[in-house]
């Protein structure tokens, strides 16, 4: 595996007392953003390899959700569910 690029999540939230960790990305989708092939391919790297290495569940939020009240809750009953 090669090196992990930089990442930054637009949110992070860390349990250490029972060992949860979670990153959540706010994907824009526009083909200059996170819609190209090669972002989509860097983000799926970062994605594994935080899940893999780190053990950091990710989630990523396409940016259009914020627009759709059912996708959003599905998002934000997924977050909960993880951190409860």
């Amino acid at each position: 595996m090669g090196q992990i690029p930089s990442t930054t999540p637009d949110f992070y939230y860390e349990e250490s007392s029972i060992n949860k960790k979670l990153a959540i990305y706010i994907d824009g989708l526009s083909s200059t953003i996170h819609g190209s092939r090669r972002r989509q391919e860097i983000d799926t790297f970062i994605t594994q390899a935080l899940e893999n290495f780190f053990k950091i569940k990710v989630i990523r939020i396409p940016a259009t959700a914020k627009n759709d009240p059912k996708l959003l809750d599905y998002y934000l009953q997924e977050i909960a569910n993880y951190i409860k």
